[in-house]
């Protein structure tokens, strides 16, 4: 289901959460180019908390990160990709873009996979709302290399610090690389269909300098949540679902603007967005935003 979600050719049994796939899918894209020495571009619309856990773990290895900074509509275009590109230090192996990003703006995939075509790297989309995927076209469809996810939106109801759900798929060439493990669908000795664990690159599965990974701890029990939910709401219902959270933020970025319009020192971009935007204002717009709060209280 999760492949069928991102379009893509093979998900693996789930990880953590969303933020140690990213540096799974990082950490693959560097065994996939066979890197020693290396720069990964890291779009700046990635959440911070993401980009303290990739910090963490590379810090220690040949692995630099070098920030993609946003354009003007807080989104990333090939000039942006260009222009990290040129600061880094190492050769580049891997692009990391996030949709809807840091400030809940739309990225275009196919920027970055036209990008990474033309210099030879590996593609790798993080998708921090696998809910938006009911209605906008996932990564898959545009061919990224590797695609990173979390599931929360997916059935799990907050509680505190979590649960959560990391999602990882990739392109079947580089399934060998993929961390945790891979389950297939075979038939057994009475001709019954049956589900086995066909690739598992832990390294409580084999030698530990054979692993490709030991933070990629299996969320079995919210990975099973998921699929029910899924079960239950059906194609259809997910796109209801996603189209639901959307036409709220519509309705809220509408309301917002209208009580913004004409105050020169707020903010408010017409990029494209899914269910969370930003707004900038300045001490001086301190009123604004104790308004808002009125109004939003009231309703």
């Amino acid at each position: 289901m999760i492949a069928e979600l991102f379009e893509m050719e093979v998900s693996n049994a789930s990880l953590y959460d969303g933020s140690t796939s990213v540096v799974e899918a990082v950490l693959m894209a560097s065994r996939i180019k066979r890197a020693q020495k290396a720069s990964i571009l890291i779009s700046e619309g990635v959440y911070v908390r993401t980009q303290k856990v990739l910090k963490t773990y590379l810090e220690n290895l040949d692995l630099e990160l070098v920030f993609i900074e946003s354009n003007e509509n807080f989104v990333i275009d090939e000039s942006c990709l260009e222009k990290a590109k040129a600061k880094a230090k190492h050769p580049v192996v891997a692009c990391v873009l996030q949709s809807p990003n840091h400030w809940g703006y739309l990225e275009n995939w196919q920027v970055m996979t036209d990008f990474c075509e033309k210099e030879k790297l590996i593609s790798i989309a993080y998708v921090p709302e696998a809910q938006s995927l009911g209605l906008i076209d996932p990564p898959g469809h545009f061919g990224v290399d590797i695609a990173a996810g979390e599931g929360q939106s997916l059935g799990l109801p907050m509680g505190y610090g979590g649960p959560y759900l990391g999602l990882l798929c990739c392109k079947k060439k580089y399934v060998r690389q993929m961390p945790g493990r891979l389950v297939g669908a075979t038939r057994d000795d009475r001709g019954d269909l049956a589900f086995c664990v066909t690739l598992a690159t832990r390294e409580q599965h084999i030698r530990r300098e054979k692993a490709t990974s030991n933070i990629c701890s299996n969320q079995n029990l919210m990975a099973l949540r998921s699929a029910v939910f899924m079960s239950l709401m059906g194609p259809y219902g997910l796109k209801e679902s996603a189209e639901q959270s959307h036409s709220m933020a519509v309705y809220a970025f509408e309301a917002i603007s209208k009580i913004a319009r004409g105050k020169t020192k707020i903010q408010i971009p017409e990029t494209e967005f899914f269910n969370e935007f930003t707004i900038f204002y300045d001490e001086d717009a301190e009123r604004f935003g104790h308004r808002f709060q009125k109004i939003a209280a009231s309703r």
